[in-house]
């Protein structure tokens, strides 16, 4: 019985070896003359991270100016200017991805054959 329950333990503790971290505390290289060292290969990180702004950020997408996305939302979807052309747009993407996709798929099917 109890030999059951230890290979068990054993497949278990063998199979869930990859999801826990090593102990990096306990290994030589973390004594205390690598520490110096450490600590300046993480300079530039912490500068990084130190220039950073604080604060919570701007969430109002109202404020983005520039940028294709925000143009077009501007133009088409803000201030009172509500058309149908978002939605011609739309049906001519979606048919021009469709035919760009049916016109190569026709080229790979004529590769290596005579044109019919």
């Amino acid at each position: 019985m109890s030999s059951s329950i230890l290979r068990t333990a054993a497949r278990r503790a063998y199979s869930t070896r990859s999801f826990i971290p090593p102990n990096v505390a306990a290994t030589p290289a973390a004594g205390a003359g690598s520490s110096a060292q450490l600590g300046a290969e993480l300079k530039p990180i912490v500068s990084l991270y130190r220039n950073l702004p604080k604060g919570n950020a701007t969430s109002d997408p109202s404020k983005l100016t520039e940028g294709f996305f925000v143009n077009y939302r501007n133009k088409h979807f803000q201030n009172g200017k509500e058309t149908g052309a978002p939605l011609v747009h739309v049906i001519l993407l979606v048919f021009g991805v469709g035919y760009t996709m049916a016109y190569h798929s026709h080229l790979k099917h004529h590769k290596n054959q005579e044109h019919h």
